[in-house]
């Protein structure tokens, strides 16, 4: 190393000794600012809103989004209410059409339920009721459910039949509180139709899942926080043995998850679908950080020093690289600021804050503790004894380095096959009520995904104008033709129903006669626009991409031979697919951007190119070799991956500052001894790096016990990037930093 990276480490020791002298080892300073500072995440603790926002992972400034937001204020063709799904064996049985008829009065008399739809206000051609009265005979019955076959919001399948109630609140935006209460009151009076023994029912639709998803956060956020604190503290008393060292260490991680939660209420961040990773990611970094730390004070107490001694030595020791590695890991949460989602923008800046915060907190808690007359009690009764060995990677460096080049460029291969991908169905499991109910439904209508294509006209024609049914005619073909498993549904195409039941010589009603909330979903004959519902289902972004590319060029032809009209494909279902794609990729280019700040970092704080470039492979591996996994296990690459694998490095190159700092330490006191510096640094910090990752792995295990899908999958993915990290820094660091020096026997 060069006089310039040893003037570096001093300046960053005499910082950390001075900063250490005035507030973390001054114990009424420290005391004032954790006090302080936790009053104040107290009160940010009262402000903290919860979203329930199911989109907004998506909404951004896209001209996609720009036209559904537009087309949506015109045409009210999005489902925002709640759905009813209604299943019985014969749905025409009179037993069982007083029910539905009992069922829909009663939902329409909850209070906060605007209105109810279904299919007892289905009319046939003569604006007659298709259901018919109670005591109707079979030849009336039988009628009613040819009638119905083709109708949207009615099924049939293997003799069982269901329908569709569609329940819209008064305010589909009300706060999630008020939306509760109409979807308990729902739920219960669903349960009651399904008590009678003839029918089953269950209620889903967006507000549902939006209740859900905020039952869900509030319900299990206090748990992950309990459970992860206490299995990240078993596992850190296990290791420690000490109870004193558990006492320096167990608050960080509890004051940690309170801060963060404290500082997204101060700044007006709510905590929506993904923040319930940050807790527990919060008190995983803090505890890293936190045991870093007491093991460097330990080693000084354990070298004779008092207390207090020990604690500047030790901030002096390991503080710099704990700063780095909290500079590190805020720059990759920083990188999530160049995804399209201003969701995960504010996430990234949002858990860069709380990085900054975990690190204050163990700084102020830590040495507060140790600084007392027991801190002597950290020590070990055994330190262990000094290695009598060399490390295999120190003694066959090449062969080590070699051998983990070899699986980079097998991961990566795997790596070129990963294929973006996002179901809506990720954001809850598929066992809640209201997700199995949206399935169910999605079995008997198609109702989880829809395409809409928006055609707007010239000035100069109408609705009831011959050219534009007949384009309106022409996209339903088009789009049957591309997916013959769905009806296109339009005004058009439940006219054609309505001429199909009308008697002979009756007068046909027009489009203007129908109820005003039918033509609404489909019609604004101020805007010139109208809309098509295409079914397609929940299949995913993967399969629903190029779908919409297809359907795109094919109505390419349709764009040409009607100049002055305009098609376009639109609807949630669309910008969620389109969106989703744009912004893995995005948060993909982030990553690279990320890992090449990160390793640039590296080398200017260590003043060394060779620092930097070495510590590339032993973090890009454990990256590389995550995903490859999950392409050999048949996953698709989702948003929540893309933002585990960034997190992932961000936590994965903590511990490689960790051993470049002490190397270089170990290299200034040997001489220059690449390979006993080696030795020496894992036999030294090799303990803290196995009880670090350790103690993340148990601590972000709490994840897997969340209802949230994604949490878990985030859980995972970190959990193997930070166990492949480890392998990494104990045998492929080391391997590179001896590549070009052989031991000395």
């Amino acid at each position: 190393m060069g006089g310039e990276s040893n003037s570096m480490g001093k300046v960053c020791q005499m910082n950390f000794e001075r900063l250490a002298n005035l507030v973390f080892l001054n114990r009424k300073v420290s005391a004032s600012l954790l006090i302080g500072m936790s009053v104040v995440a107290l009160y940010g603790l009262t402000q903290l809103k919860f979203d329930d926002d199911l989109d907004s992972i998506f909404r951004g400034n896209s001209s996609e989004q720009a036209l559904l937001d537009k087309l949506s204020g015109q045409i009210q063709f999005e489902q925002t209410g709640f759905l009813v799904l209604f299943e019985a064996e014969d749905l025409f049985s009179n037993e069982v059409i007083a029910t539905l008829r009992e069922l829909h009065f009663d939902l329409q008399d909850i209070d906060g339920v605007a209105k109810v739809q279904s299919i007892l206000q289905a009319r046939d051609g003569n604006l007659a009721p298709i259901i018919p009265g109670p005591g109707a005979d079979e030849g009336q019955l039988d009628k009613a459910r040819t009638l119905l076959r083709d109708v949207p919001g009615f099924g049939s399948n293997e003799g069982k039949n269901a329908t569709l109630l569609i329940v819209d609140p008064v305010d589909p935006g009300a706060h999630i509180e008020e939306l509760n209460q109409v979807y308990e009151a729902l739920q219960a009076a669903a349960l009651n139709a399904s008590n009678t023994g003839l029918v089953s029912t269950g209620v889903s639709g967006l507000p549902a899942l939006r209740c859900e998803l905020v039952d869900i956060e509030k319900r299990e956020l206090p748990l992950l926080i309990l459970v992860g604190a206490l299995l990240g503290t078993a596992v850190a008393l296990s290791l420690f043995r000490s109870w004193f060292a558990w006492i320096a260490t167990f608050p960080v991680p509890l004051i940690a998850a309170f801060w963060s939660l404290g500082l997204m209420g101060l700044t007006g961040r709510t905590f929506d679908l993904i923040s319930i990773v940050i807790p527990p990611l919060a008190m995983a970094i803090a505890i890293t950080d936190a045991v870093h730390l007491l093991c460097g004070i330990r080693e000084k107490v354990e070298e004779g020093h008092s207390p207090k001694e020990a604690s500047r030595l030790g901030i002096r020791l390991v503080g710099p690289a704990c700063f780095l590695s909290s500079l590190t890991t805020m720059f990759a949460f920083l990188s999530l600021t160049l995804s399209s989602s201003p969701m995960l923008s504010r996430f990234g800046v949002t858990c860069a804050g709380v990085t900054l915060a975990v690190f204050t907190s163990t700084l102020l808690w830590v040495p507060f503790i140790t600084t007392t007359r027991s801190g002597r009690l950290i020590g070990r009764k055994k330190p262990p004894p000094s290695p009598s060995s060399f490390s295999p990677a120190t003694k066959h460096p090449a062969l080590f380095v070699w051998i983990s080049a070899a699986l980079l460029g097998i991961c990566l291969f795997f790596v070129s096959q990963f294929q973006p991908d996002y179901k809506f169905s990720e954001n809850l499991s598929a066992t809640n009520p209201a997700m199995e109910t949206l399935a169910s439904i999605d079995d008997w209508f198609g109702f989880s995904g829809h395409l809409n294509v928006m055609i707007e006209w010239p000035h100069d024609k109408t609705f009831d104008s011959i050219e534009v049914r007949n384009l309106i005619t022409n996209v339903e073909t088009t789009l049957k033709e591309i997916h013959p498993e769905s009806d296109p549904i339009s005004l058009n195409s439940l006219m054609r129903q309505i001429l199909a039941s009308a008697d002979t010589g009756s007068p046909i009603p027009g489009w203007q006669e129908l109820p005003h909330t039918v033509t609404e979903r489909f019609l604004n004959p101020e805007a010139r626009r109208t809309v098509i519902t295409f079914p397609v289902g929940d299949r995913g972004s993967r399969e629903l991409v190029p779908l919409f590319s297809r359907i795109n060029e094919e109505l390419n032809n349709l764009r040409r031979s009607h100049p002055g009209y305009r098609i376009e494909l639109t609807g949630p279902t669309f910008v969620h697919a389109v969106m989703s794609e744009k912004m893995i990729r995005n948060l993909g280019q982030g990553l690279a951007f990320a890992a090449i700040g990160i390793f640039l970092i590296v080398g200017l704080v260590f003043k060394s190119f060779d620092f930097a470039f070495k510590s590339i492979l032993p973090n890009l591996l454990p990256l590389a070799g995550t995903a490859a996994i999950l392409v050999i296990a048949g996953q698709s690459m989702h948003y929540n991956t893309v933002l585990a694998l960034t997190i992932g490095l961000g936590i994965a190159i903590d511990d490689s500052i960790q051993f470049l700092f002490r190397f270089r330490h170990e290299l200034k006191v040997s001489g220059g001894d690449a390979v006993a510096a080696a030795n020496k640094t894992l036999n030294s910090v090799g303990s803290a790096l196995t009880t670090t990752s350790l103690v993340l792995i148990t601590g972000l295990g709490a994840l897997l016990f969340c209802s949230l899908p994604m949490a878990r999958v985030f859980a995972i993915i970190i959990i193997m990037v930070i166990i492949f990290a480890l392998i990494a820094d104990l045998y492929i660091l080391p391997a590179l930093m001896c590549l070009k020096q052989k031991p000395k026997l």
